[in-house]
């Protein structure tokens, strides 16, 4: 089956109806792609069906099979295979599928019509088929209009498009989303009419071309955020959030009067989804794109554009490219071969290198030796290493930073670069932001993804901001003790916020109450290390909602094993729309909600509680859209009037996991009659 016919979004929805959510105990979704590794499928599986740790990827390859076969043994599960290109893909994952005879399905989707039989050979393999001319004008003008009509006078000429496209969906929705940003007349729809004709009429030059279509009607600005997606691997899920800070760093984004760089770049990003040159993989909480990705024949499009413009050159699995080339190669992406291009390779026009392949260099005397004067973007987080390579402190121009580090990290050797704009890394850190961090003016977005080390019993607890960071936008993984009135008004435009505590910040109390600092905070995380804690080292109870800061949209809580009582200063919240309470949160068997409580959240979230009863009318959580429950084995039944109000709304979003007295007492209350 040809590229671009719809099977991995007609796989989406099947994967992602209700019933089919509600039918199976367990679901993963696997991408498979041209270039497979057996261990990162094994790691998906068991990142879909378990809660995954780091310590999982010190396992072999075959401890991963049985840990997958044991986590899928008497479960009924669907486990998806999306575009598997190689038979011998298959044969490497069937083994750790259990057949229990228990309605557990295994579904696959390829190109290759060789492996689809050879996976199905008790049954005949779907073919997805082409559009007829009339499914694919419906098709297009829902891309344009949305909720609109079409008018009269552009009904023959939209269909006239609509058949060009000769039935391929991918080609009609990037269609779609090109006359969708053009003006609506019909001069205009017959040029691109035109040119959408004279196109090479082959099946997957066709489809090429129309994309490379959608792709010159863009604006500049759109273009090169466009082509700065061939960076990334075949299939990848790419952060958002991550992807956004790029194209900042790169320059990519123009300032406004109006809205932050990062917000310009969101709507960048907006343009594109609406275009389809960029898919949505996942969407957050509260709606916004969360991760998203490019469709194979789109990364084509992305590569040989980069390559004819040699801003960006891909190094792939055996590719050893002449020095000469890289020598004037503006950004270069690893997708394989880093170590033979690391010692003595001179790149000095380069200003961004990205490594996306899996390694680990145990010396802790290994460099970087290559000459990246001009480096701005640096992103080697795949590699895990002992320590900061010196070469790195020389990069005086860092604008974006992102490495793992074996060793526990010093702030010290961060502090110097002056032009960082973000920083992220997976190490041990002690959470304590020392004063020299006050010296990176530029930084906006700080993201460490542990800070549960130890930090000295003599260490200053207020060490005085020696300057304001107003560009400053999150910071996470922060520790209590830098949780004060002074560090927090030195932040004062801080969106975004993560703290962790542990055990042995017993001794800082009342911090807290210092959020009410962060005047334009809007997305708070506070996780603590162990809920199970005697009551001496437990966290404090939470304080009043005045003492929260009032621009807060989104709090996740996580360990904290608060009373349900102080779900009270929650609810109170002015703006609060997402609520996350993860691996007891709150502690207790009974929760009476209060009446005419959470009138704004829209989102919420129960994980790993030992709630038993949940008290609640058509009163609370008057505006919930989405209701997610996991590891809620002890709660007996969603209150009635939520689930009601849910019903009401229509909203798909019931979801309960691994919570079977709540699936069962769900289920024999929406079949109830009348309702």
């Amino acid at each position: 089956m040809m590229a671009g016919i719809g099977k991995t979004t007609f796989s989406k929805k099947l994967y992602d109806n209700p019933l089919i959510v509600h039918h199976f105990y367990v679901r993963a979704w696997v991408t498979v792609s041209q270039q497979y590794q057996v261990r990162e499928m094994l790691l998906s599986v068991l990142r879909c069906v378990t809660n995954t740790s780091n310590e999982i990827c010190e396992k072999s390859d075959e401890e991963l099979r049985e840990q997958v076969y044991r986590s899928l043994k008497g479960k009924k599960y669907l486990i998806l295979l999306d575009d598997m290109w190689d038979t011998e893909a298959w044969d490497d994952l069937k083994r750790i599928f259990p057949d229990d005879k228990n309605g557990s399905r295994v579904m696959l989707t390829s190109r290759l019509r060789d492996v689809a039989v050879h996976a199905c050979q008790d049954t005949t393999p779907h073919r997805m088929r082409c559009l007829s001319v009339h499914e694919s004008w419906e098709l297009l003008s829902s891309k344009i209009f949305v909720d609109e009509t079409c008018p009269p006078e552009l009904v023959t000429i939209g269909q006239q498009i609509a058949c060009k496209c000769q039935g391929l969906p991918l080609a009609i929705v990037v269609v779609g989303g090109l006359l969708s940003k053009m003006d609506r007349r019909r001069d205009v729809w017959e040029e691109v009419a035109q040119s959408v004709g004279s196109l090479v009429l082959g099946e997957a030059d066709h489809c090429k071309n129309i994309l490379a279509l959608s792709y010159n009607h863009l604006p500049d600005h759109l273009k090169v955020c466009f082509l700065y997606m061939g960076i990334f691997p075949e299939d990848y899920e790419i952060s958002v959030k991550k992807l956004i800070w790029l194209w900042v760093a790169e320059g990519f984004i123009r300032p406004s009067m109006i809205k932050g760089l990062e917000e310009v770049a969101e709507g960048y990003l907006e343009d594109l989804t609406a275009r389809s040159l960029i898919l949505v993989k996942r969407r957050s909480s509260n709606g916004r794109i969360k991760t998203c990705y490019i469709h194979d024949l789109m990364r084509e499009l992305c590569l040989h554009e980069c390559q004819r413009e040699k801003i960006l050159h891909v190094i792939n699995r055996g590719g050893q490219v002449p020095q000469n080339y890289l020598h004037n190669l503006r950004r270069i992406s690893f997708h394989s071969s880093f170590r033979e291009h690391i010692n003595g390779t001179s790149l000095p026009y380069t200003c961004s290198v990205f490594c996306f392949e899996k390694l680990s260099f145990s010396d802790h005397r290994q460099h970087l030796n290559m000459d990246l004067k001009l480096l701005k973007v640096l992103d080697i987080m795949n590699i895990r290493l002992m320590e900061i390579p010196i070469e790195i402190q020389d990069l005086n121009l860092l604008k974006f930073l992102a490495l793992t580090i074996q060793k526990f990290f010093h702030m010290k050797f961060i502090c110097i670069f002056r032009c960082l704009q973000t920083l992220i890394l997976d190490c041990d850190w002690d959470g304590h932001l020392s004063r020299k961090f006050w010296n990176m003016l530029e930084l906006r977005h700080f993201h460490l993804k542990k800070s549960w080390g130890s930090y000295s019993q003599e260490l200053a607890l207020q060490e005085l901001p020696s300057n304001v960071l107003n560009n400053l936008q999150s910071l996470s993984a922060i520790r209590p003790v830098s949780c004060t009135r002074k560090v927090f008004l030195s932040m004062p435009n801080l969106k975004k916020l993560g703290i962790h505590q542990t055990e042995k910040d017993y001794r800082f109390r009342g911090w807290f109450k210092k959020l009410v600092h962060l005047q334009e905070l809007e997305t708070l995380k506070y996780a603590f290390s162990n809920p199970f804690v005697s009551s001496a080292s437990k966290p404090d109870r939470l304080p009043s909602w005045r003492s929260f800061p009032q621009k807060l949209v989104k709090l996740t809580l996580s360990g904290t094993s608060l009373p349900w009582e102080d779900m009270v200063e929650l609810s109170m919240l002015p703006k609060l729309e997402v609520l996350k309470l993860r691996n007891y949160a709150f502690s207790g068997s009974e929760w009476k909600s209060r009446e005419g409580g959470f009138p704004h959240p829209k989102f919420l979230l129960i994980g790993s509680t030992n709630l038993e009863i949940w008290e609640a009318d058509g009163t609370h959580f008057p505006n919930l859209q989405h209701l997610v429950l996991r590891h809620c084995r002890f709660l007996k039944e969603i209150p009635y009037g939520i689930v009601r109000q849910l019903c009401w709304r229509k909203s798909n979003y019931i979801v309960a996991g691994f919570c079977c007295n709540v699936c069962k007492a769900f289920t024999r209350r929406t079949t109830e009659p009348g309702e």
